[in-house]
């Protein structure tokens, strides 16, 4: 910053006295000349303050260039060979990953799917026993289907629905008998 303000100083003080004459005076033609005076002042400082660089640059080149381009592009390979070794690493542990869960998740689909079949063969078996397509395998014995549930369990309702009534009608008889 300081060497700025070495190179800028005559400018920055054309131009500070500048504005405050355009500020005190009312003149126009003073406040243009003035404004032009300010102009020239910067421009003056531009050219001198680039031609000293453009001489100092000549003067210091760099020192050993190629082997700080050198040094500079093995340490760039260093780096880079790091981070590709570092994601080669990374996605190999991932396609592990991958690999592991996809063959768990075929196992556990081949149980559920030996599961599902061996249910459903059991459900099948009960349908047909119970539609009498099976025999349950008893000795001799009737088997029960839908078929003949119902009928059977009405006759056996009917049954005790019949007893009942004669159990009824007999109980009012012998009330009527006593009184």
């Amino acid at each position: 910053m300081d060497v700025l303000f070495k190179r800028f100083k005559l400018a920055i003080a054309v131009n500070f006295i500048s504005v405050v004459s355009i500020l005190l005076l009312s003149s126009v033609v003073i406040n243009v000349v003035l404004v032009l005076i300010s102009v020239a002042a910067w421009c003056w400082s531009v050219v001198r303050f680039s031609t000293s660089q453009q001489d100092e640059c000549a003067s210091n080149p760099l020192p050993n260039t190629e082997q700080l381009l050198a040094e500079f592009n093995d340490e760039i390979r260093e780096l880079l060979e790091r981070e590709v070794k570092i994601v080669k690493d990374d996605s190999a542990r991932i396609q592990q990953l991958i690999s592991e869960s996809i063959e768990l998740l075929q196992s556990n689909f081949s149980l559920i799917t030996a599961k599902t079949d061996h249910q459903s063969t059991k459900v099948r078996a009960i349908f047909d026993l119970l539609s009498g397509k099976l025999s349950s395998g008893t000795d001799g014995g009737d088997v029960v289907t839908f078929d003949n549930f119902a009928p059977k369990t009405d006759a056996i309702i009917q049954i005790y629905i019949d007893l009942l009534i004669k159990v009824s009608d007999r109980s009012i008889a012998a009330f009527h008998n006593m009184a």
